[in-house]
């Protein structure tokens, strides 16, 4: 007798059980695909600069108070220096994206942790050691992957 094999049907698109919103917890990526996703958003390749411009402001709720939140963007200072960031965490993974805009210095942090992490404040800290320390300065530069 034996058992007959089943069919698993699996919708094109279907990466994760949990969540199955891509961009929502469910993006994979590599570093050289972040570098070239980072070198792009200072062109007019994937968004234009005007666009992105309005997504790095400021948010007015409906009550008139501001909040230091833009389309899909976190925004701050650090030392002066204005930058946007993004952050993501799901299942044991927590990753945090930080772009310095008018130094042009990506930072991206990605770990494999749960979300204890405070994965923003190492992103920040790698970035303020680069930008105020000058021990990195003999490797500033424009970069290309081949």
């Amino acid at each position: 007798m034996g058992t007959q094999p089943r069919t698993l049907r699996v919708p094109y698109g279907y990466f994760d059980p949990l969540d199955n919103l891509v961009g929502s917890g469910s993006v994979y990526s590599t570093v050289a695909d972040m570098a070239l996703y980072d070198a792009a958003l200072y062109t007019d390749l994937l968004v234009r600069q005007t666009t992105l411009a309005e997504a790095f402001k400021p948010t007015v709720l409906n009550s008139g108070r501001t909040v230091n939140y833009g389309f899909g963007w976190g925004l701050g200072h650090s030392h002066g220096r204005r930058y946007v960031g993004h952050e993501g965490a799901w299942l044991g993974f927590i990753s945090y994206y930080v772009r310095f805009l008018d130094e042009r210095l990506g930072v991206i942090v990605s770990v494999n942790r749960d979300y204890g992490l405070p994965s923003a404040d190492v992103a920040l800290k790698i970035a303020d050691i680069y930008l105020t320390s000058g021990c990195l300065a003999g490797w500033s530069g424009t970069y290309s992957i081949i």
